[in-house]
């Protein structure tokens, strides 16, 4: 199946998905901070290839904290988790209570992360797959912290892939911002399609 550009109702769909998934696991977020909320933009829908997928994460040169997931579950396809490096240390300071340390992601730092990571992607995952009547999981995540085209672009292959991405924000201090993004291949997005009957 060659992978196309998404029709005006199926983007339309794509993008409710990823508005109630990134919905959801944004308001975990914000429990797991105890703050006011976590917003979330409109999302985006998007035909890709590994540069433009990095161009959606910030550019090359952008310094990032990835988590990455396979969903298991019978969808084909990636989760991404991605903060730009100073906003994940800002984050990690509110998971763990403490003023924002400066330098490299420590390891209680890295901790705390993967745990928010893991915690964000099974809220997406999970009312995801009750849109599509499937139980949707993410493996253990991929935590990578460096240059956005080496750890998610060119560098891990060439490919094309519709992107479900959402913006999200603190709205309250200190502040950090990130996204979270659904990749699928023409497998994934077969399946997906037939289960939203499109």
């Amino acid at each position: 199946m060659t992978l196309a550009a998404p029709t005006a109702s199926q983007q339309d769909a794509l993008a409710e998905v990823a508005n109630i998934g990134s919905g959801h696991a944004a308001s975990m977020l914000a429990r797991l901070i105890s703050g006011l909320g976590v917003m979330v933009d409109v999302p985006r829908v998007s035909l890709v290839d590994s540069v433009q997928l990095v161009s959606l994460l910030g550019g090359a040169g952008t310094q990032v904290l990835a988590a990455e997931f396979s969903i298991d579950g019978g969808l084909p396809g990636r989760l991404f988790w991605v903060l730009p490096r100073e906003d994940a240390r800002r984050l990690a300071g509110r998971l763990l209570r403490r003023p924002t340390a400066a330098g490299e992601v420590n390891a209680d730092e890295t901790a705390a992360l993967t745990e928010a990571a893991n915690i964000v992607a099974s809220a997406c995952l999970t009312v995801v797959g009750g849109l599509l009547r499937m139980k949707l999981l993410p493996s253990p995540p991929d935590l990578a912290e460096g240059e956005v085209s080496t750890l998610l672009g060119p560098g891990k292959g060439s490919f094309d892939a519709i992107a479900l991405e959402a913006r999200f924000a603190s709205t309250d201090s200190p502040g950090f911002v990130g996204q979270l993004m659904m990749v699928f291949g023409a497998e994934g997005m077969r399946t997906m399609l037939t289960r939203l009957g499109l």
